[in-house]
């Protein structure tokens, strides 16, 4: 993975985002940026993105099933009593199943912040290869763990797929509790990565009693590349799964289109064939190629039985077609048209998803405060549009909400 560019997002709001860039395995460079927005050097580039372990719940689950397929649907809903969120709300990225105990490694995270790091890297046309925990790229000894302590924050990695975050202060009445709950193998030895901190009260006395052994490694004046030698040899979990692979999120902008383009697609060859006809001169060639042009349109329409001129009734099928979506259009865009207006009205009002089906428009909007969403409804009623709230839920000093939104009568 020399020529990607390992991208760390920090715990804290008022730290600096890290770029590493390789020239070759031998040189490489650090930057720093204000946010992710600014790393500019990043533009074009394939990316692993090192996301705050904070942020990211590192759990596990036990299915009793032995179909995989039926072990991942299962996962949220397992998890779901441990969650303090809505596992609606919830982005659940899967590990592989461990051999001890056929526990699957899970890693959780809200959907709105994934997406958000997913939005700012398109828009800077960077190209991310990962989404990863920090705290699973923190090097793994042999049969061991390690410990990452930068300032106040503390990163601890107890297996491959396995970890958690923790203040300075409170790391080792954490570190006891995790070695006594651990389920797999303990650890014989701990690498203790850090830089001019001193080592946190308890934590030599701790590993003596538990009889592990600890190695101090000191002088990480960056840990960015510390953690791209420990990606590289033992990765953790890529948060990019489900809708969030990149594959998917292509298929997903494409999919409402495949249906129009194979129906043009099928007109074109057809077209292309029956011209080809025209400057054929043998009665044979031009009987197979109508019975070509009857067996397409058949396998395309089978519920139509009668086929008299293929090329003409595919025509027909097209316009139909096209006439149905340029319907669904146009309900789409006028309802599009009376939001926007009362949308950009609101100060402080984002939207952050949009859907719309069967002449239905949904909004999920993020808004300063819950009386703000009270105007919000009563201009848009005054465009003629019904408008029925879903859902309005407070999250931190905001208020996230959900509206449908229908045309009303003229």
């Amino acid at each position: 993975m020399s020529n990607t560019v390992f991208i760390r997002i920090p715990s804290e709001a008022d730290q600096s985002v890290s770029c590493l860039f390789n020239e070759d395995e031998h040189d490489n460079q650090i930057t720093r940026a204000e946010s992710l927005e600014d790393c500019q050097a990043a533009r074009g580039q394939t990316a692993v993105l090192l996301v705050p372990g904070n942020l990211v719940t590192l759990t596990q689950a036990a299915i009793p099933t032995r179909s995989r397929q039926r072990a991942l649907k299962a996962i949220p809903y397992a998890l779901e009593d441990q969650l303090a969120s809505d596992v609606e709300t919830l982005h659940f990225a899967h590990g592989d199943k461990r051999p001890e105990d056929d526990a699957i490694p899970v890693a959780v995270i809200e959907q709105q912040q994934i997406q958000e790091w997913i939005d700012k890297s398109t828009e800077l046309d960077i190209k991310l290869d990962a989404i990863v925990p920090d705290v699973l790229a923190i090097p793994l000894p042999e049969n061991g763990w390690s410990i990452l302590i930068q300032g106040d924050n503390v990163l601890v990695r107890t297996s491959e797929q396995s970890g958690f975050s923790s203040d300075y202060d409170n790391l080792t009445q954490l570190l006891s509790l995790a070695l006594v709950e651990t389920s797999g193998p303990k650890p014989t030895a701990i690498n203790l990565y850090m830089g001019d901190e001193f080592v946190p009260d308890g934590l030599l006395e701790l590993l003596s009693e538990k009889e592990i052994g600890c190695e101090q490694i000191r002088s990480i004046e960056n840990p960015l590349k510390l953690m791209q030698q420990g990606y590289d040899s033992k990765p953790g979990i890529n948060l990019l799964q489900g809708d969030y692979r990149p594959q998917s999120r292509i298929i997903g902008l494409l999919k409402p289109w495949r249906t129009p383009a194979i129906m043009i697609a099928i007109v074109i060859l057809l077209q292309v064939v029956f011209m080809s006809v025209q400057t054929g001169s043998l009665n044979a060639r031009i009987d197979k190629l109508r019975a070509d042009q009857t067996a397409v349109f058949r396998s395309t329409f089978p519920s139509i039985k009668r086929i008299e001129d293929p090329v003409q009734q595919m025509q027909q099928q097209l316009t139909q077609l096209q006439r149905t979506l340029g319907s669904r259009g146009h309900g789409f865009t006028d309802l599009l048209a009376k939001t926007s207006g009362v949308l950009a009205a609101s100060k402080g009002t984002r939207v952050t998803a949009i859907k719309f089906q069967k002449g239905t428009l949904e909004l999920e909007l993020d808004l300063k405060s819950l009386a703000g969403l009270d105007p919000v409804k009563d201009q848009l009623t005054r465009q003629k549009l019904k408008v029925e709230v879903l859902s309005a839920n407070a999250r931190g000093k905001r208020v996230n909400a959900r509206l449908r939104i229908k045309g009303g009568t003229s």
